[in-house]
């Protein structure tokens, strides 16, 4: 049998101990589910719940992309697709026009996936936390 979902996370955090602050972070908030169960059975309760967790991630992810603010747009990028909030409602919940929105979603895209002629920080994180598993021994060199 396989773990179960607290023996995975205790794997990623033993994983994950050697790398920075930043790098964690980024893993947290791109591999992390953003909802998870809830079962507190009170009559407003959808069933889920914000991933506390992936939720903080994001929010230091928001802060290294744009310094401060537009928590909403980071969310969007790192949101697992049934999740997305529609663009135009970020629009008007932040008061941004729906353009201005668009472009920062296209921002924060170009910040962790990179161009054709640059390097995104999310490439960069993800080559830290491979070195870090082959150091530990968790994946062999590549051939």
């Amino acid at each position: 049998g396989g773990l179960d979902g607290a023996g995975e996370v205790a794997n990623i955090k033993r994983v994950t101990e050697g790398i920075s602050k930043q790098v964690t972070d980024w893993v947290w908030a791109t591999y992390l589910p953003n909802r998870i169960l809830c079962h507190c059975g009170r009559r407003c309760c959808q069933g889920w719940e914000e991933n506390v967790q992936w939720s903080d991630a994001v929010v230091e992810m928001s802060k290294l992309a744009f310094g401060t603010g537009k928590i909403l747009i980071t969310k969007q990028y790192f949101s697992k697709k049934a999740y997305r909030m529609p663009i135009a409602d970020i629009a008007r919940i932040e008061d941004y026009s729906l353009s201005h929105t668009k472009h920062l979603l296209k921002t924060v895209v170009m910040f962790f996936r990179g161009t054709r002629k640059q390097r995104g920080v999310g490439q960069v994180f993800l080559e830290a936390v491979d070195q870090a598993l082959r150091k530990q021994g968790i994946v062999g060199d590549e051939e």
